[in-house]
């Protein structure tokens, strides 16, 4: 009797087992350049809501430079992107758009986006506001790069709002939480910024981890199997010689 009732219990463990090892978590990416330790401390709420959200979360920097507390972790390379099942990406607000180390690391991102190599791939977006003037902006700025790039942007509409303190300002917008790091009613980020960024980061771990795997292979034009000219060829069409331009006439101008 014993034996019966212990045999659910040993199916259940071994199909635990079996689907751990064939499915381990999916490993996201919160990618950030702090100045101050400002955008640093709503990463590490970020981390933890996606950790508790299933995922694993791993914080890099995008260059040497940075504030106290930074040295610690490990500078990002633009290659190992795609290795990511999903990128959380954070910066400082900068006159309503994302920070000059950010911009200089996604600017060499070039041959990624050649390659589709981040296509469908999910990325959501928080940022250390300072009064928070210009911060919807500054997320939509980040937005543009990761839209071209043709991500997944995962906003956060009014996630987690209910449950923050709101006789005082804080960071919560529809796009991605912030923090008004120079607002210093309460310490920053608040209690209540920190909440929003913990249940954003869980929330980001959950489509992460339904998308997992979904990226299809791209499809490739296949090549062409005439040209015009044999086409025409085999036509016995011939088409008279094109005139030249007359005189100092440039038939076009390159601009910008």
């Amino acid at each position: 009797m014993k034996l019966l009732k212990l045999i659910p219990v040993l199916l259940i463990t071994a199909f635990a087992g079996h689907a751990t090892a064939e499915n381990p978590k999916a490993q996201v990416l919160v990618l950030i350049h702090s100045d101050t330790g400002g955008t640093l401390e709503m990463a590490r709420e970020i981390a933890a809501g996606i950790e508790r959200g299933g995922s694993a979360a791993v914080i890099k920097r995008v260059s040497d430079s940075g504030g106290a507390g930074l040295k610690d972790f490990p500078v990002a390379t633009v290659e190992e992107l795609p290795g990511y099942d999903g990128i959380a990406f954070g910066s400082p607000v900068y006159f309503g758009n994302i920070s000059t180390a950010m911009s200089g690391f996604l600017a060499k991102t070039t041959t990624l986006w050649s390659e589709q190599a981040l296509l469908g791939k999910p990325a959501t977006v928080f940022m250390s506001a300072g009064g928070g003037a210009g911060r919807e902006l500054a997320i939509q700025s980040f937005w543009n790069t990761l839209a071209v790039h043709g991500m997944v942007l995962v906003p956060t509409g009014i996630l987690g709002t209910g449950e923050i303190d709101k006789s005082i300002p804080q960071g919560n917008t529809v796009l991605g939480t912030t923090s008004l790091a120079s607002q210093k009613q309460v310490p920053r980020p608040s209690d209540g910024e920190r909440h929003l960024a913990r249940e954003q980061g869980a929330h980001f771990a959950g489509i992460v981890t339904a998308l997992r795997g979904a990226k299809h292979e791209l499809v490739k034009a296949a090549p062409a199997k005439d040209t015009v000219k044999a086409n025409l060829q085999r036509k016995n069409i011939v088409l008279p010689p094109a005139p030249q331009p007359v005189g100092n006439y440039t038939p076009y101008a390159r601009a910008g």
